[in-house]
């Protein structure tokens, strides 16, 4: 199975910065300057996509823009792009002392450029936030963000790298998330005695009775 892996900072909504929601962690570039290129990744455009992007430390030289090998993905030399290309984006090793990245989101089939490519003109949040380019995109409809308190499976690919392709470690943690249904779901091996219950569902029916006791407490 072809992925993307990218290491990105911690946000809450990832559709531009504001002052209920900005970055946190990410590299040098968002923690100098409060902004990164990844800080729209999961606003959708008017035209039903939505256009993201990684940091790359060499992208800022004059004259240099980093290239994608997307011929680790299956494209061809050729080939400017390719498509169907699921992407996970991990982070949040310095979120609230949280000391290993975790699974933020997903795009289920992206297309993946091995150049980067101008932003649409009449994207304004993505020039509020001084965005020009991006290096994938998916519709609406395939991409998911997990709300923080959902953010709870590891995903922390060993490398230096912002972005690493296929990653063997992480394989059985893709096959393990289920596109059906626009969220995670574990799809364990059913054990005799136990029910194989949904992922989410489990951390809700915890969430309640954490909010249940809590309440009771204070009732006390």
């Amino acid at each position: 199975m072809n992925f993307l892996a990218i290491r990105v900072g911690w946000m809450k909504e990832y559709k531009g910065i504001t002052q209920s929601d900005y970055i946190i962690g990410g590299g040098k570039n968002p923690e100098e300057t409060g902004r990164g290129v990844e800080v729209c990744n999961f606003l959708t455009h008017t035209d039903g996509y939505v256009y993201g992007n990684v940091g790359v430390k060499r992208d800022n030289l004059p004259g240099h823009k980093v290239e994608l090998s997307i011929n680790r993905l299956g494209a061809n030399d050729e080939d400017d792009f390719i498509t169907d290309i699921p992407i996970f984006f991990f982070g949040g090793k310095q979120f609230k002392g949280i000391n290993e990245n975790r699974l933020i989101g997903y795009y289920k089939k992206a297309i993946v450029y091995r150049k980067s490519q101008r932003l649409p003109v009449d994207m304004v949040t993505h020039e509020k936030n001084q965005l020009k380019y991006y290096r994938f995109k998916a519709k609406a409809e395939d991409v998911v963000l997990l709300k923080q308190v959902d953010r709870t499976t590891k995903f922390s690919p060993t490398t230096q790298s912002q972005w690493c392709f296929t990653p063997k470690k992480y394989i059985n943690v893709v096959k393990n998330i289920s596109f059906s249904k626009g969220s995670i779901e574990k799809n364990s091996p059913r054990k005799s005695g136990r029910k194989n219950t949904p992922y989410l569902q489990r951390i809700e029916v915890e969430r309640k009775a954490v909010a249940l006791t809590i309440t009771h407490y204070e009732e006390f």
